[in-house]
């Protein structure tokens, strides 16, 4: 009978592994939802549905110094979130990520306005709904 002798490791305390952070596309997805459900009640509406449907669709560069995503709102109200961008968008914002991941994370409207390297405008659709969501995104 052979008898493997297997050497004792020494003792270490257990380190303490803090949660990732979560990925800007994991951060929008509750806005997404909420968003989505905000448009397409009002485009329902008799009165200001034809008015918002011309501004549909809507693509939004968020730019970060470590990750790139576009926020999608197709025709029929629906959002998304993709990794990248896409060669059509209307709005280019160039953000700090971290107050920008924690405007999502919470929510709340920061006491002070996020570091907005810089804003684009492709498209005057583009201007004219950022002006009216931004609020919405904290900005």
């Amino acid at each position: 009978m052979i008898i493997e002798v297997v050497p004792k490791l020494p003792y270490t305390s257990p380190s303490i592994i803090l949660p990732m952070s979560p990925t800007l596309i994991e951060a929008f997805q509750p806005l997404c939802t909420d968003v989505q459900k905000e448009v397409q009640k009002v485009l329902k509406s008799i009165l200001l549905g034809p008015m918002i449907s011309g501004y549909l669709p809507q693509k939004w560069i968020f730019a970060t110094s470590q990750e790139v995503v576009t926020f999608c709102l197709d025709i029929t109200g629906e959002a998304s979130v993709i990794e990248g961008t896409v060669d059509d968008s209307d709005v280019l914002i160039k953000i700090s990520h971290d107050p920008l991941l924690q405007i999502l994370e919470s929510m709340d409207k920061p006491e002070e306005k996020p570091d907005i390297l810089d804003i684009s405008f492709q498209t005057r659709k583009g201007e004219a709904a950022f002006g009216y969501m931004r609020k919405r995104f904290g900005l």
